[in-house]
Parts: C-alpha cells; sequence; structure tokens
C-alpha cells in the first residue's frame, strides 16, 4: 500500500491565490505592452508552480494541448481566457502606440482597450515554472464611457461595437446632443 505525502495533495486556497496572481501579472503586462490597429502584440510572465500536479489542478481539467517529459502547454482562445482569469475579456486603460491627430500643442491622452485574442499556459518540468503568454489586440479607444459597447461586443451581443464602427458610433452620438453643429 503507497502511502500519500503531504505535498501531493493541492489546495484550493493556494490555487485560487495562485490564480488571483498570475491573473494580476497578466493584466499589468498586458496596460504595459504597446497597441495600436496593426499590430496583435504578446505579452509573458512566468511564476513558480511546484508540480505538474499544481498546473494541472490550476487549470482545472483543461485537456492539454501537447503533454511531453519536458513541459505541458495548454492554449486557451476567446472568451475561455476572460473565464480562466476570472475577468472580462477586456483590459483598460493600455498603452497606445497609434497614430492620431493633435491640434495646436493641444497634450493628448488616448484612452485605449485591448482584449485578450488568446492565452497560452506551459508548464516547463525541469524548472518548474508556469508560462502565461498572452495575445491581445487594440479593442477600441474612448473614455470609459464606451465600455458598454465594448463589453457587449466582447460577449458577441447585440449593440456591441469595435475599433472604427465605436469611434463612428460615439462620433455621431456626440453630434446628436449638439444639435446646432
Amino acid at each position: 500500500m503507497a502511502k500519500k505525502h503531504k505535498g501531493d495533495e493541492v489546495d484550493a486556497k493556494a490555487l485560487h491565490a495562485m490564480r488571483k496572481r498570475l491573473r494580476d501579472k497578466i493584466v499589468k503586462a498586458v496596460k504595459k505592452t504597446a497597441h495600436n490597429d496593426r499590430r496583435k502584440p504578446y505579452s509573458e510572465i512566468s511564476d513558480g508552480c511546484a508540480s505538474r500536479d499544481v498546473a494541472v489542478a490550476l487549470m482545472g481539467g483543461l485537456h492539454p494541448r501537447s503533454d511531453t517529459a519536458r513541459m505541458t502547454r495548454w492554449v486557451l482562445t476567446g472568451n475561455d481566457v476572460s473565464m480562466f482569469l476570472g475577468i472580462e475579456r477586456l483590459v483598460h486603460p493600455v498603452k497606445f502606440d497609434g497614430m492620431f491627430l493633435a491640434f495646436a500643442g493641444i497634450p493628448v491622452n488616448v484612452y485605449a482597450w485591448a482584449a485578450f485574442e488568446s492565452l497560452e499556459i506551459k508548464y516547463e518540468n525541469a524548472a518548474k515554472v508556469l508560462t502565461l503568454k498572452a495575445r491581445t489586440f487594440l479593442a477600441g479607444s474612448g473614455r470609459p464611457e464606451a465600455q458598454p459597447r465594448l463589453l457587449a461586443y466582447s460577449r458577441g451581443e447585440e449593440g456591441g461595437l469595435i475599433g472604427r464602427d465605436l469611434e463612428e458610433a460615439q462620433i455621431a452620438n456626440m453630434m446628436a446632443a449638439r444639435p446646432g453643429y
């Protein structure tokens, strides 16, 4: 009869704390990564992980894309990323490095939104390191008032807009609010 070691069982509280730590780190990395309408940048973070069993428990029974003696890799896309991280698919404000038009020396601050496209989670057995690599894209720009339309888009709901469509809708709303122009 085999004895169970004390470290073999995975604590739910420790998994929750680890997921929260990973979420905070990846969101912080995405916010620092420059976004524009032409690129889909990657943000990568690493964190220590005690064993492969902890990594598998963290993934909650998802089947790995590849599982070798050297590493185990999972790939999440779309809304699966936000469900795994426990947050909305949108991250804001993110660093913006796109083109914009500024008039007469007025300082410009672009409030940009990013959305998760995919998330690759990799556990390396030798180093006992869990690496998260997120691919994001510029979901839109605009004040936080644009959040309902962006969230509707990320959830696939009616009335959701993104990118140029969102900007045109915001301009139309602004012009409708000022009938003299």
